[in-house]
């Protein structure tokens, strides 16, 4: 029997609590002024290396590094790219539109974005480290306090004592 073929309903509501810190820790963010916004976030349960082995898995958009950690000015490193996307669909996530100036044209997203792209490269962004703030260790760390790792055990441990005993009783009307 695999794990994965178990009910892990009561594993995914535990995930569910385990995003709900992280909103909170998100939500904290906000009310002191950094304003991150909401990220659309999930959890979820994957099987591991072994048939045995299952881990939960955030699921994060791209471009949650950068909120999380910020970065220095472009060198050239990264694909230009890749980071400009990223930028672009946190404009887009977010639903950002440019206004317009001097009785121009509002800018596009795809504008606003590369405006962003343009800055950061220059001048880097701070992120939430600048401030203290990385809302996913955080959330990482009440995880630990929460002893959510042996209640994701206990909760595996009993569902597999259900399924043993289910199987043991199916056996023993077949012995009959």
């Amino acid at each position: 029997m695999k794990i994965t073929d178990l009910d892990l309903t009561a594993l995914y509501d535990l995930a569910d609590e385990c995003i709900a810190m992280y909103h909170q820790e998100i939500n904290a963010i906000q009310a002191i002024g950094h304003n991150k916004g909401l990220m659309n976030s999930t959890a979820t349960w994957v099987q591991g290396d072994s048939e045995n082995e299952i881990k939960m898995q955030f699921i994060l958009p791209d471009y949650y590094y950068y909120v999380e950690e910020g970065r220095l000015p472009s060198v050239r490193r990264e694909d230009p790219e890749k980071v400009y996307q990223s930028i672009l669909n946190w404009v887009r996530a977010k639903g950002i539109t440019g206004q317009p100036r001097n009785g121009g044209k509002a800018p596009t997203q795809e504008q606003l974005a590369w405006a962003i792209y343009r800055k950061i490269h220059k001048l880097g962004y701070y992120g939430t480290d600048h401030h203290g703030k990385h809302p996913l260790k955080t959330t990482l760390q009440r995880m630990d306090s929460a002893n959510m790792k042996q209640r994701a055990a206990d909760i595996i441990a009993k569902t597999l004592n259900k399924e043993i005993h289910a199987d043991i009783m199916d056996l023993a009307k077949l012995s009959k």
